[in-house]
């Protein structure tokens, strides 16, 4: 679960050695890294996977990189094999992603103009450009050892992946790398549709009925609203002023014709509306309470043409029509994860606007793990002074090591952020008006390596001020406890020790601060995720706090599954203290059964608990467990790794940035996910091999009671990749509307088809829809919206028969450009039409309204 580091370059601002006066040898500038997969392997003793890579060195300086007095250091989230590199060089990973590359006594200096190849092998796979490692640097020593500044690599590049060895992750992987080829054959089955017949509002409402005639708003319109709806009706005219260019004065009493009314009926469900636009009347929006209101303003602001929104216009005509709708589930969640690599707050902002456009109403912000922390804490300054930043250091005490890429320089993001308290009470805010509730998330007891490095920070600090009371107010691991273990992410040090009573003070600390946070803004706190995933083994078993708590008879025993419930039940007490329900990863609720699975705890059946279940990755035997909890009576929400992870890559082409660890997810994967029946989503294993039909005959199927106790759906952008806010809206749009509609949506007919022939002719229909709808209507407006946005762009589909260019589009209603000189494509190349001659090296690429363009395709005409 969410790992792995991409290929990202940080140029650094240090002044460099020779202009300090230092010994001369080469900068990081003026050494170029390249990396090159040669092919990945199964170990044939272990029958594990492994990778062969080629690390060259080549220097562009005047002076030659000695024998000595250098290290280079860089991250990768692999674990690499020091016994494959050659005598001349060592390589050791320092914790975490960290590694470091340095001579031996074996090795010859690099002269000016030479490059140098070096072997370096891995555990698991590398089939794509963010598989090799990131964000180099090296450090260099004075003739007295001293260590010069850090000198960052600016010039890293990646050699292709030709071969089919270096793009199988295994000898069985039957995934493909896509081509142009295999791309036009996958949309074939798709027509582009009349504007006429793409549906205008999504997340597909209950039931739209189209009117004779249209409604124009113009300057002159206004907004009437009955009390408690102020927030609403403020919202709306500020949109619709952007659009006219002038103010759109909220007025509690105004019945004009070009009145928008806002109004609730308490009658309706909840988050429900009915929103009418009449040519005669005007517009009406009857909402069940504030959040209905606003939901159907979004509506509304969605019927604006997509001319209107690249400029304002001097009216706005909307088509006549009613609207009744509502959700199907109350929770609609999205993850960002800004623990491992921050986002702004001006960028979370932004995420919370789209978000409420299409409706979702759960921003759940992982806010603290093992590469940061990232909100203040005003009772533990260290866990922002220290546990924020991510830097080359010694000793940690003053940032963290470095880690996904983030370079030797602490001052810079996204290693380096945090959120001030008035920052995180302003996002709150922020989202409570939009209607979204924000879940903070930080993650114990695993996972926590950033708060353990600040707290020890604290530690060292204050005594060597003569203050030992205060030091150990809130420690988080005894330096006595030996116990051994590599987390997930091969950090060893990560899970706080739950024997000592600090590591409670500590916690109440933190859920107190942030209660309060949420009562500043006027959003009380209900939901506190505590994570509690990946508790590596072997945690706890030599604690002396704890081999104290089985010696008083509090613990039965040092087996993990009865520490971690010690935990858990501790924490819930510090919850229900303060009236707060208490949500975590599923292996909170689960507990060993005599067969060596798990299955549902029923110590904290009956709790104010929440469930959050992601591992259902097909083949790994534990698929079933979201249904296994929710029928046992724990309230669940769906986060499918293997449909709703977004930091999983779109597809397995090498420049397409994400993991592969659950599979790929592309677009087509949340928008047939099917909440109550997601087994209809498996038919293959994450290396593409077809599962038998009976595979899944034991599992178990959610019941009509288990129904009942889904809470909704929620999509992760889990941040190992997601290093600036355009890759994080590049990763979650389109795929996060395809949630929104699973999550508000009634259940599609297709679902509940019988006959597979059926159900694929249903669920082609309106799946033709919905990308109809996203080509021609949502990711134009999402040109603009809120901004405008750096969704994916698919890559067009193209063959070339007897001369003749044929090309379409995932997404019906993009451009299609091309060129046959063997240029790269830009928004004034030929525009695709229809099958045209060409002669030469044709390259294509889809276009937004923007001029934004996506990865080139180059396509050749098919050999006989």
């Amino acid at each position: 679960m969410k790992y792995i580091a991409t290929l990202f370059l940080f140029t650094l601002g240090y002044a460099s050695a020779a202009s300090v006066g230092l010994a001369s040898h080469p900068q990081g500038e003026e050494i170029s890294i390249n990396w090159q997969v040669v092919k990945n392997y199964l170990d044939t003793e272990t029958e594990s996977e492994r990778f062969y890579t080629e690390l060259t060195l080549t220097n562009h300086a005047g002076t030659p990189l000695e024998a000595t007095g250098w290290h280079l250091y860089f991250t990768l989230s692999k674990l690499l094999l020091p016994e494959s590199t050659p005598d001349s060089v060592q390589i050791t990973r320092i914790n975490g992603d960290l590694y470091r590359f340095q001579p031996t006594p074996a090795f010859t200096p690099i002269a000016p103009g030479e490059s140098r190849t070096f072997r370096i092998d891995g555990m698991s796979t590398a089939v794509k450009e963010c598989d090799l490692p990131s964000g180099h640097y090296f450090v260099f020593y004075d003739s007295l050892g001293k260590e010069e500044p850090p000198s960052a690599v600016t010039e890293v590049t990646v050699a292709p992946f030709i071969s089919k060895q270096q793009t199988s992750r295994h000898p069985r992987d039957e995934v493909l790398v896509p081509t142009a080829t295999s791309r036009f054959e996958e949309n074939r089955q798709l027509t582009e549709l009349p504007s006429g017949q793409v549906p205008l509002v999504l997340p597909t409402p209950i039931a739209l009925q189209k009117r004779h005639g249209s409604v124009t708003l113009d300057a002159s319109a206004s907004i009437s609203y009955t009390p408690g709806l102020e927030n609403e009706a403020r919202l709306l005219a500020s949109h619709l002023s952007d659009f006219l260019g002038q103010t759109i004065l909220s007025r509690k009493e105004s019945e004009s014709p070009g009145t928008i009314r806002l109004r609730t009926n308490t009658h309706h469900s909840y988050e429900a509306y009915t929103l009418i636009t009449n040519s005669d009347l005007g517009t009406t929006i009857v909402g069940s309470d504030p959040a209905g209101v606003f939901y159907g303003t979004q509506t509304l602001l969605g019927l604006i043409p997509i001319e209107a929104w690249g400029e304002p216009q001097l009216l706005l005509k909307l088509p006549a029509l009613q609207i009744m709708d509502a959700p199907r589930f109350p929770y609609r969640g999205l993850l960002i994860d800004v623990a491992r690599n921050f986002q702004s707050k001006a960028t979370v902002k932004k995420l919370i606007d789209l978000m409420a456009f299409y409706k979702l109403n759960r921003l759940h912000l992982h806010l603290s793990d093992d590469e940061g922390w990232r909100v203040e804490i005003k009772a533990i300054p260290e866990l922002t002074t220290v546990g924020s930043r991510r830097g080359h250091t010694l000793d940690e005490q003053d940032c963290l090591m470095p880690s996904l890429g983030s370079g030797p320089d602490p001052t810079k993001t996204p290693g380096t952020g945090f959120y001030s308290q008035e920052d995180f009470v302003e996002i709150l805010r922020y989202a409570a008006d939009r209607h979204i509730t924000v879940i903070p998330e930080f993650d114990f007891p695993g996972h926590a390596r950033a708060a353990i490095i600040a707290t020890e920070s604290r530690r060292k600090r204050l005594m060597q001020a003569g203050q030992p009371e205060q030091a150990n107010e809130f420690v988080l691991r005894d330096p006595n406890d030996k116990s051994e273990y590599l987390s997930a992410q091969f950090w060893n040090g990560n899970v706080v020790d739950i024997g000592l009573e600090s590591t409670f003070h500590f916690l109440d600390t933190v859920v107190g601060e942030i209660a309060n946070l949420y009562e500043q803004a006027g959003v009380p706190l209900q939901t506190f995720h505590m994570g509690g995933d990946e508790v590596p083994h072997g945690a706890w078993q030599k604690s002396p706090a704890c081999q104290a708590l089985v010696q008083s008879g509090k613990l039965a025993s040092l087996e993990q599954a009865v520490l971690q419930d010690y935990f858990f039940l501790r924490m819930l007490e510090i919850m229900e203290r303060r009236n707060l329900r208490m949500a975590g990863w599923e292996e909170m609720l689960l507990t060993p059964d005599e067969n060596g699975g798990k299955q549902p705890n029923h110590d904290f059946l009956g709790k104010p608990v929440a469930g959050y279940v992601w591992n259902n990755v097909w083949g790994w035997g534990q698929e079933d467990y979201a249904y296994r909890l929710a029928n046992a009576g724990f309230d669940i929400v769906l986060c499918n790794a293997t449909s709703l992870y977004f930091d999983l890559a779109h597809d397995k082409h090498p420049q397409e940035c994400g993991h592969s660890w659950a599979g790929y997810t592309d677009l087509k994967e949340p928008f047939e996910f099917a909440p109550y029946d997601y087994f209809q989503n498996a038919n293959a294993d994450i290396m593409g091999r077809s599962f038998a039909p009976d595979t899944f005959t034991d599992s178990v199927r959610l019941t009509q009671a288990g129904q009942a106790k889904i809470l909704g759906i929620q999509c992760q952008l889990w941040g190992e990749y997601i290093r600036s806010s355009d890759r994080l809206e590049y990763m979650a749009f389109p795929r996060a509307i395809a949630v929104a509609e699973r999550a508000w949506a009634e259940q599609p007919d297709w679902v509940t088809a019988e006959a597979p022939q059926q159900r694929e002719k249903e669920f082609q229909t309106v799946w033709n829809q919905f990308v109809n709808t996203l080509g021609q209507r949502e990711l134009p407006r999402l040109d603009f919206l809120h901004g405008g946005s750096n969704y994916r762009l698919p890559l067009p589909g193209a063959k070339i028969e007897e001369g003749k260019l044929h090309a379409n589009i995932a997404l019906p209603g993009l451009t299609i450009r091309y060129t046959t000189d063997g240029s790269e494509p830009s928004p004034s190349s030929t525009r695709y039409e229809q099958p045209v001659q060409v002669d030469g090296k044709v390259k294509l690429r889809a276009f937004d309204r923007q001029g934004r363009g996506s990865r080139t395709v180059d396509c050749e005409e098919s050999k006989p």
